[in-house]
């Protein structure tokens, strides 16, 4: 992905209002340029951008994903004012500045002088740093809001790729997005969390018998039904059917899928969720509630019509195979790319600040070659959590490589024919990626992540 400004200013005047030219950019989703030879810019525009790059428009700003190659303009009766356009390509409009407000203390992202030509390579690095810095902030925020959006429209989402993308990170983000306009109930409340382990059962999230000391001081124990945390967070949302509940489960692929649900298959499936009819289940303890007791469950469980359950796992954990085709047809699955979430890069606690730039250099060139390379693939890709180590060892990208990735390039190049052949053609990779200020102790590192 290349970055790009241009200007729309070409033609037989170039007199378009900024109002204009949204209008139209917005309306037929393309941006385009006047006569070639009377266009300064005009082979950039023509040649050198491709499918996916960021183009920054300029008077209105606007952040624009290319999605075309170069077309023949043909006119437009509703348009009749851009009838000077010769060459357009189709864009997806990610953001018109005025709107997002985006501000880099206290300025614009982008500041376009400098740029005469009508359109040109973005390749200064402080211009690149504030781009980018757009990008991930609209990137971020788009796929926070679709996220929530589609978790509303199917109630249970599985997060899914590489270590380290910020899996977890995202959902907890979701979750406080769907909670934030809840009345009745906070946020602590309205959002649970488990993380699934081998060891974790059906008692611990549903319910089952929990040793309690009996009474006298003979020391004799008993045994009582107590709920899990997942029917416990029921309960609460059963006392607030207006407010919306969210509940994560982290590395849900690390449990006996099975084992832990129970009928829970069957009680989260949304078509089993209606409002004013929902299908009770019995569950394995049911018989061991009062008739008169005031549980909310005494008769049958139900997951709630307000409850969303998100899920979070690694594309390349042992036991992904594993995971249960039920409990597959139940979630729907949205891969998460490194790409797509390095906006905990800016998290004023535990962000990188000043590292940034040079993270997302060494990032997509390592992802690059680890996709390229003979046994892996784009399933064990860096994701931009691994980065954020650089806040502990101030920038030093040769500490972070020695101490976390050399380590983590062994164990996947483990078995591999060549293994050494390609640990050092990754390695190799990632110190050709650092600018020279951030290539400290590169020749003591050599002896010390060599097979």
């Amino acid at each position: 992905m290349n970055f790009y400004t241009m200007k729309m200013i070409c033609g037989k005047d170039g007199t378009q209002s900024p109002q204009s030219i949204k209008k139209f950019v917005e309306q037929r989703g393309i941006v385009g340029i006047g006569e070639p030879e009377e266009t300064q810019g005009s082979g950039t525009f023509q040649n050198s951008i491709q499918i996916g790059d960021i183009v920054v428009l300029r008077q209105p700003f606007a952040l624009l994903k290319i999605k075309s190659g170069p077309m023949q303009y043909q006119g437009d009766n509703d348009f009749p004012d851009f009838n000077w356009l010769c060459i357009i390509r189709q864009v997806e409009v990610l953001s018109w500045h005025e709107e997002e407000e985006i501000q880099n203390d206290g300025d614009f992202y982008f500041n376009a002088q400098g740029y005469q030509a009508t359109c040109a390579k973005i390749e200064k690095p402080d211009k690149l740093t504030v781009v980018t810095k757009w990008l991930d902030v609209i990137q971020g925020t788009k796929m926070k809001k679709d996220l929530s959006k589609l978790l509303l429209e199917v109630y249970n989402l599985i997060l899914t790729g590489a270590p380290g993308t910020g899996k977890t990170y995202l959902a907890q983000e979701i979750a406080r997005e769907i909670t934030s306009k809840n009345t009745s109930s906070t946020q602590k409340q309205s959002i649970g969390f488990v993380q699934f382990h081998p060891s974790y059962d059906y008692t611990d999230f549903v319910e089952g018998l929990r040793p309690k000391p009996l009474s006298g001081k003979d020391g004799n124990i008993g045994f009582v039904r107590q709920d899990g945390v997942f029917k416990n967070f029921c309960k609460e949302a059963l006392k607030n059917p207006d407010d919306k509940f969210v509940f994560i489960i982290d590395e849900i692929n690390r449990g006996d899928i099975a084992k832990i649900f129970g009928e829970l298959f069957f009680a989260i499936d949304p078509g089993y969720r209606d409002e004013e009819n929902p299908t009770p289940i019995k569950t394995q303890y049911q018989n061991l509630i009062p008739i008169d007791s005031e549980d909310p469950f005494k008769d049958g469980f139900i997951v709630p019509k307000n409850i969303y359950i998100i899920g979070t796992m690694n594309d390349i954990d042992r036991n992904v195979e594993s995971m249960d085709f039920a409990i597959r047809r139940r979630f729907t699955w949205q891969e998460i790319e490194p790409a797509n979430n390095t906006l905990m890069w800016d998290d004023v606690k535990s962000g990188i600040g000043n590292f940034k730039e040079q993270a997302h250099i060494t990032m997509k060139a390592i992802n690059d070659a680890i996709t390229g390379t003979e046994g892996l693939g784009s399933q064990y890709q860096l994701g931009a959590a691994y980065f954020l180590k650089l806040k502990n060892y101030n920038g030093n990208f040769t500490m972070l490589w020695e101490r976390h990735i050399a380590h983590l390039m062994h164990e996947y190049l483990r078995g591999i024919p060549r293994a050494d052949e390609h640990f050092n053609a990754l390695k190799k990779v990632w110190f050709d990626s650092l600018l020279p200020m951030n290539n400290s102790n590169s020749e003591a590192s050599e002896s010390q992540t060599e097979i």
